[in-house]
């Protein structure tokens, strides 16, 4: 949307998301468009606080440009506006200066706001859509990352550095480097590799405190648990249950010796599978049955009174095998 030519250009954009790499794409795109040797006449980079003058940045918008035909504003870390240099913003959008092309760079702005609406109206492409990749699409840039510094990663181990280090592409590139560099003489980067050299930095996402349950690792569970931020015990014990559910499956269709029929049963993939191979070992027979009982017995105290916290912590050592049961 910023490869149009200069004349055609929008007078205000709004790059809207948390991927930095995005936002340093469109804001780099834009620049592109500066005629050259007149960038200190033709562009403001200004970074949002919340002492930034309103009449400034007015000022800033309504100057023409020097021996061109667009002058460029860019606001970084537009977050940060005080609602006055917003509501700045929402008059000028209303009778723009045509020579002059504004863009905010936001981590979120909601879509009812006067300033999204007044952005929006401007044009069709006037929201640059700025939002992590979701982890499937990760997955392909990060293998892209590794393949062009000349390395091999695989599946297990790109969905355990996305777990660790979240969905921030220039985050993860910084990491992918970091590895390469670290597992140089291999020539690729396993699942330990990342276990081994890359910290717990993302919130831990529900779904991932499950695993060290199934390990019966009571330490690492508990861990991850007092990671998550406000967790819902409720919802946390609707998927744990989820997961016993799939380890009472597993177990049963590898009793039987269907083992091939796994990953399209459970429908996982075939790593994921092999985990699920080696957890339910960690279960007699029996055990992952009793544990469903387990559950539904916290299920009735949480939703009759009972500290949730206090609660929840006791099934998962219950699980673990840290308690007596």
């Amino acid at each position: 949307m910023l490869e149009t030519k200069k004349s055609a250009m929008l007078v205000a954009y709004a790059a809207i998301g948390s991927d930095e790499r995005k936002k340093k794409s469109v804001v780099n795109r834009l620049k592109r468009h500066l005629d050259a040797g007149m960038e200190a006449f033709n562009l403001d980079e200004i970074t949002a606080t919340a002492e930034l003058d309103p009449a400034t940045l007015l000022g800033s918008l309504n100057t023409l440009p020097f021996g061109a035909e667009k002058r460029f504003v860019i606001v970084n870390a537009a977050d940060r506006l005080d609602m006055t240099v917003k509501d700045m913003l929402v008059d000028y959008l209303s009778n723009p200066n045509s020579a002059c092309t504004l863009c905010l760079l936001f981590d979120s702005l909601p879509k009812k706001t006067l300033l999204y609406k007044a952005i929006a109206s401007v044009g069709p492409q006037a929201i640059i859509d700025c939002a992590p990749k979701k982890n499937r699409s990760l997955v392909a840039e990060v293998k892209m990352f590794a393949g062009a510094r000349g390395m091999y990663m695989d599946d297990s181990a790109i969905y355990e550095l996305i777990k660790r280090s979240g969905e921030s592409g220039k985050l993860l590139e910084k990491q992918v480097i970091q590895l390469c560099t670290l597992c140089r003489a291999q020539g690729h980067i396993s699942y330990n590799d990342v276990v081994n050299n890359i910290s717990q930095t993302a919130e831990i996402k529900p779904w991932d405190f499950l695993d060290p349950i199934c390990q019966r690792n009571a330490v690492a569970a508990l861990t991850q648990y007092h990671l998550m931020v406000n967790p819902s015990q409720i919802a946390l014990l609707v998927m744990l249950v989820g997961r016993l559910r799939e380890l009472i499956c597993t177990q049963s269709l590898m009793a039987r010796g269907q083992e091939y029929v796994l990953a399209s049963t459970l429908r996982k993939r075939d790593f994921q599978i092999d985990k699920y191979k080696r957890w339910v070992r960690n279960f007699a027979p029996g055990e992952l049955s009793r544990f469903l009982q387990a559950c539904a017995d916290c299920d009735r105290d949480l939703k009759s009174g009972a500290d949730p916290d206090i609660r929840f912590t006791q099934l998962i050592l219950q699980i673990c095998g840290a308690v007596q049961q």
